[in-house]
């Protein structure tokens, strides 16, 4: 009898066994959660740029570009690129025309001033908004650059003819990207919290971000995460953010010495010892935006969990090849 019940054990276990092997090898692996954030530098140079799909979302990307060392012919080189589309996305146009040509460019005091062609002018109420977005989004933080200053044919340009938005004035990466204002003081009295979506395009997935105007002069770090993980339908133009669903931002959250802890419900795991990646991407790709943050480190229900990871401005992320 006693032989005859352990027989029977390891018949259900056997049989338990052949049912997990067969449904992990017909599982799909779209189901597993994939980082698209390289955090070390891989091989090569990458620089971000900003194209647009179909719909007029601005995508930003990083391609492989080499740096000469000299900050005006990078930049010219930078805009360049940007005036092409990448052969291996279809779907992606750029946003700077082939007509818009770049005069000259100078950089002083970290303000870097573009001189273009009379081309400028031509740019619509939509296209101008876009282009400085692509443009600050693209050049500032790099090599020095903290804000951008335009110019025509060495003219001042206060507004275009068929746009609300003042050219006189200096733009800087926290302008943010994908902003829907249509009242150009908006853009100047309030500060941008940066939330990201998915969106796939031509068979690749990307991440892209929306911009979420708010005045952020009286708001914890608390406060703007538990913003971030509440825009889970940012936009109808990109996927709803499934991995921020029913997650929570928790007591304990804080900045100390420039590292910041951020404390998350449970939701934000994959089992036990692991963070689902794309909770962390887009929670890293977010915050890195906010001034004085250098690390940023994730607890589970003031648990400690996975490495602090260094906050960069070059993250790696979209990669595509032109």
């Amino acid at each position: 009898m006693r032989k005859k019940k352990i027989i029977n054990t390891l018949l259900v276990c056997a049989f338990v066994l052949a049912v997990g092997f067969v449904y992990m090898k017909n599982k799909d692996p779209k189901d597993e959660p994939v980082s698209n954030v390289v955090y070390d530098q891989p091989s090569g140079s990458y620089k971000e740029v900003v194209y647009q799909d179909n719909s007029g979302l601005l995508i930003p990307v990083n391609i492989e570009l080499t740096e000469s060392g000299q900050l005006e012919k990078d930049v010219m080189d930078i805009l360049y690129k940007m005036k092409e589309s990448p052969s291996s996305l279809p779907n992606l146009s750029p946003v700077l025309s082939s007509d818009l040509q770049v005069n000259s460019t100078s950089l002083n005091d970290k303000l870097l001033t573009i001189d273009f062609n009379s081309a400028l002018l031509n740019l619509s109420k939509e296209e101008s908004l876009k282009f400085i977005e692509a443009l600050t989004w693209t050049l500032c933080d790099y090599n020095g650059i903290e804000k951008l200053h335009f110019t025509s044919d060495g003219n001042e340009i206060t507004n275009l003819p068929d746009s609300y938005i003042s050219l006189s004035a200096n733009y800087g990466h926290n302008l943010g990207l994908n902003n829907f204002e249509t009242v150009n003081a908006y853009l100047h009295k309030t500060s941008a919290l940066v939330v990201y979506g998915n969106k796939q395009i031509d068979g690749q997935d990307f991440y892209v971000p929306v911009t979420k105007r708010i005045d952020t002069s009286d708001l914890s770090v608390q406060d703007k995460v538990s913003i971030l993980l509440s825009q889970n339908s940012i936009s109808s133009l990109i996927s709803e953010n499934k991995a921020f669903e029913n997650l929570k931002v928790l007591d304990g959250t804080r900045i100390e010495d420039g590292r910041l802890i951020v404390n998350l419900s449970d939701g934000a795991l994959l089992d036990e010892m692991s963070l689902n990646p794309q909770v962390t991407d887009m929670l890293l790709l977010s915050l890195r935006q906010i001034d004085g943050v250098e690390t940023i480190s994730f607890e589970v229900n003031g648990e400690a969990i996975g490495k602090d990871e260094i906050v960069s401005k070059n993250v790696v992320y979209n990669v595509v090849k032109m």
